[in-house]
């Protein structure tokens, strides 16, 4: 393996810091765990981390994906939305909230309260720019504003 990962740093032009890397057995039994004691790396299991995305052999609970949602909105307060137009506001939510959802969409299956509380926040700061807003202060529908509903059609 360590072969395999030399040819592959040596055609990238990277170098594999084996110390600061962990191994994630899937399915191994602790007899058949070898691979510490060849890599020298350090063995974790799931869930865990991985480019700040969750990742789990099993269903996400909610106190796992609260999180991402969290994450999504602490984003906001640093943006200075009072001082943003609404177009311009239009071009954060459509360009950064969204592909922050995209990125973690590719990695796990979000549940429709996780896609559901991520469109309120991006409503809440398109049309307020805070967190949450009701429904009187949307001045637009969201099928004319993106060109789709909501989250869960993407």
């Amino acid at each position: 393996m360590l072969d395999i990962l030399q040819l592959f740093g040596d055609a990238l032009g990277l170098r594999t810091n084996v110390q600061k890397s962990n191994g994630l057995p899937i399915q191994c039994s602790e007899d058949t765990i070898t691979i510490q004691e060849h890599l020298l790396c350090q063995l974790t299991d799931f869930p865990c981390k991985y480019l700040g995305a969750p990742l789990s052999l099993r269903k996400l609970t909610k106190q796992q994906v609260q999180p991402i949602i969290d994450c999504i909105a602490d984003r906001l307060p640093g943006w200075k939305a009072d001082l943003l137009t609404k177009a311009g506001r239009k071009i954060l939510v459509q360009f950064v909230l969204t592909s922050m959802l995209v990125y973690l969409a590719m990695a796990m299956d979000l549940p429709q309260w996780a896609l559901k509380a991520i469109d309120k926040i991006r409503t809440g700061f398109l049309w307020r720019g805070r967190r949450d807003a009701k429904g009187g202060h949307c001045l637009l529908a969201w099928p004319r504003l993106f060109g789709y509903q909501n989250l869960e059609t993407l």
